[in-house]
């Protein structure tokens, strides 16, 4: 790695004010992940030579902790998977119901081991990135934008299983070190008081 190279990007291009699924702004800074058309920010994984993965949103630091933020709005994606699936309130209804939270699962558990791939790819490229990171322990929350009373949300029971979920998938092993040792389910309201906003 060239000293030229080793230098030229840090965390610091990536800041932007955190603004849930482009529509609720937060008064606190993170770094985008994913990239911001409207804020010029680009994408992260273009600095780490790795094409465009699916990764989480934002990746927020306080104190030795790096946070890997995804937001969504539930109710949007279980309409997709309607379309996907097929008829809910057909006889099979709760083997549906389980097909489609597990499908849930996956697409969010990659987004954060693709967060993960770019991030240690950025440390091993960019002395700056890897300064900045360096034996930070990981967590990763799950923001769901709804508001409340949601019945894909309450009839499915996913808070309680994506607060299971999340643990048993990202809380595995990698070489004797958790890959996260952390993970939240929060609704937006929530996010802006742990961010103390």
């Amino acid at each position: 790695m060239s000293e030229s190279e080793s230098s030229s990007v840090n965390l610091s291009q990536f800041k932007e004010k955190i603004c849930l699924s482009g529509r609720l702004s937060l008064d606190a800074y993170a770094y985008r992940m994913d990239g911001s058309e409207g804020n010029n920010i680009e994408n992260m994984a273009k600095y780490a030579d790795l094409g465009t993965p699916s990764c989480c949103d934002y990746l927020y630091v306080k104190d030795q902790t790096a946070i890997l933020i995804e937001d969504t709005f539930l109710e949007q994606k279980m309409k997709e998977l309607k379309l996907e699936l097929g008829d809910f309130n057909k006889i099979e209804r709760k083997k549906e119901f389980d097909r489609a939270k597990n499908l849930l699962k996956k697409e969010f558990c990659l987004k954060v081991y693709g967060a993960l791939l770019i991030l240690c790819r950025l440390m091993q490229k960019h002395i700056d990135i890897s300064r900045e990171l360096n034996g930070k322990r990981f967590s990763f929350w799950f923001v769901i934008n709804d508001q409340g009373n949601i019945p894909a949300i309450d009839n499915m029971e996913l808070v309680s299983f994506f607060e299971q979920e999340f643990k048993r998938a990202l809380g595995g092993t990698l070489e004797s070190a958790k890959l996260v040792t952390e993970t939240r389910v929060l609704f937006s309201n929530q996010l802006k008081k742990e961010l103390q906003i």
